[in-house]
């Protein structure tokens, strides 16, 4: 629940009260992505755990809403809808890998593998949100494709 919560709050609220442009959801939802598995790996009791899911859920909410803008603003308009396919592809790829391999990391390595393994991924993301020359590329506006003439 606490999950959820954060999610909505971060797509409801924080997102267009910020303005921000689709690096900095990035850049910021990696980052709050990492410290909240690091929270998970050290969690000493309930409230701990929770808090650290609360902060991954608000963290995917922004990162995940920046990098579906930020593909859609990389590409010409007449590509856009293809963007959007891949980067809904990709979603639904993680929501299938993760569960699995998450699974499996915590049963053959340890209970905090998995959130480690996570906390080192968006460590990584949080990085090249900061330093790829195309997602820094990516802070305006796709130009607007020409209105098509009438025909007759």
């Amino acid at each position: 629940t606490a999950g959820a919560g954060g999610l909505i709050f971060a797509q409801l609220a924080v997102i267009p009260a910020l303005k921000a442009s689709p690096r900095t959801l990035m850049a910021l939802g990696a980052a709050l992505i990492l410290i909240g598995n690091a929270e998970l790996v050290f969690a000493p009791n309930y409230a701990a755990i929770v808090f650290g899911f609360l902060l991954n859920s608000f963290g995917f909410g922004l990162a995940r809403s920046g990098f579906t803008g930020g593909a859609s603003l990389s590409v010409d308009p007449e590509d856009q809808g293809r963007a959007a396919g891949l980067t809904t592809a990709t979603a639904g790829l993680g929501f299938l890998v993760a569960p699995l391999t998450g699974l499996w990391l915590y049963q053959a390595v340890g209970p905090e593998t998995p959130f480690a393994l996570n906390a080192a991924l968006a460590g990584l993301a949080t990085l090249l949100a900061f330093l790829h020359p195309r997602i820094r590329a990516v802070i305006q506006v796709a130009p607007v494709a020409p209105t098509p003439k009438d025909p007759v």
